[in-house]
């Protein structure tokens, strides 16, 4: 059970919970969670879904981080036990991303090699911190955007790093429309060593 991006949306999209039925989206996770823990016990397992929170160290992620760790550190403390148990990272790059210029979604630059393997530690830093408190890590949408201005070495280093990243984390990884009219999964399952690409029906091709 998944609760779907509940932080406050960039760009022109707004937050329903917050703008538009003034409830705080902490105190309303925090209740909505709580009730669903009661209704179905410790056996089904709860979790939270977001884009742009990938990156230790920038704001949407941090807040994600903090947010899902305050919820746990209260609960443990009344019940012995978490009350999310996932968190699941939307992973869209577009190509403002890649090149290095301002973007909302994804403020990162690739293309400076320095700049590429801090992110990537940032990446891996943020799901340590996760796997430390004792939440699992899934990536569900990941995908680099397709387009004429990004070099394809540099899309297919960005795709094997995460993947690469992913696979000695321990985290399952979901890749997600190329941007080029094409639809492609693939899986990782966590309890063997190997990727395997998957189709749309999720048969092992």
């Amino acid at each position: 059970t998944v609760a779907n991006e509940m932080l406050p949306h960039l760009l022109s999209m707004s937050n329903f919970w917050t703008e538009e039925r003034s409830i705080d989206r902490n105190t309303f996770l925090k209740e909505i969670f709580r009730d669903t823990r009661y209704l179905v016990g410790n056996d089904v397992k709860l979790g939270i879904r977001d884009f742009s929170i990938e990156f230790a160290g920038y704001q949407r992620a941090d807040d994600m981080y903090n947010l899902i760790r305050s919820l746990n550190e209260e609960y443990i403390k009344e019940t012995g036990s978490k009350l999310i148990d996932a968190v699941e990272f939307q992973f869209p790059l577009f190509l403002p991303d890649l090149m290095g210029k301002d973007s909302a979604m994804n403020p990162v630059n690739f293309t400076d090699l320095q700049n590429y393997s801090k992110m990537m530690n940032k990446f891996r830093e943020n799901i340590k911190r996760y796997h430390d408190i004792g939440v699992e890590v899934q990536i569900t949408e990941f995908f680099v955007a397709q387009n004429e201005q990004v070099p394809p070495l540099l899309r297919a280093k960005i795709y094997y790093d995460i993947a690469k990243i992913c696979a000695q984390e321990k985290v399952p990884l979901f890749f997600y429309r190329n941007h080029d009219s094409t639809i492609k999964y693939f899986a990782y399952p966590t309890n063997q060593k190997d990727i395997y690409l998957r189709n749309s029906n999720f048969e092992q091709t």
